[in-house]
């Protein structure tokens, strides 16, 4: 059974985490923060890591 992701981010985490987005130097950089963004927005990893095109375990690192 797959782990239980819980990116219920509150609104200081998320504004956090939309400013990595923006400031990160290099597009592979960003991904994490996107995923992370992806999950708090209801996206399930699968999805998550469709949208970023890497592998599904890659989400759960």
């Amino acid at each position: 059974m797959p782990k239980q992701l819980n990116y219920q981010l509150n609104e200081i985490e998320l504004k956090q985490i939309e400013q990595a987005i923006k400031s990160a130097p290099e597009p592979r950089v960003r991904q994490k923060p996107q995923g992370i963004r992806l999950l708090h927005l209801g996206k399930k990893p699968e999805e998550a890591a469709e949208l970023l095109n890497v592998a599904t375990g890659t989400v759960y690192n």
